[in-house]
């Protein structure tokens, strides 16, 4: 597992757990849970994620709170 900050342009990746409760709650409201596949799309300071047909941008502290599975 890694970092979701740690992922490259154009990787999937499985999210897998959080580090606390108020980080999967607050990620919730974005729709990333825990088993969802993201696409990391673009990396400008945030990062910009692709969810179905869903892009999302989370600002990069959140992202290093975040972990997950590469596929």
């Amino acid at each position: 597992m890694v970092a979701l900050s740690e992922m490259k342009i154009g990787q999937e990746a499985e999210v897998q757990s959080f580090m606390d409760s108020d980080i999967k709650c607050y990620s919730a409201r974005f729709g990333i849970e825990e088993g969802q596949v993201v696409r990391c799309i673009a990396k400008p300071g945030a990062i910009v994620l692709q969810k179905n047909t869903q892009e999302i941008a989370i600002g990069k502290k959140l992202c290093k709170e975040i972990r997950v599975r590469v596929i």
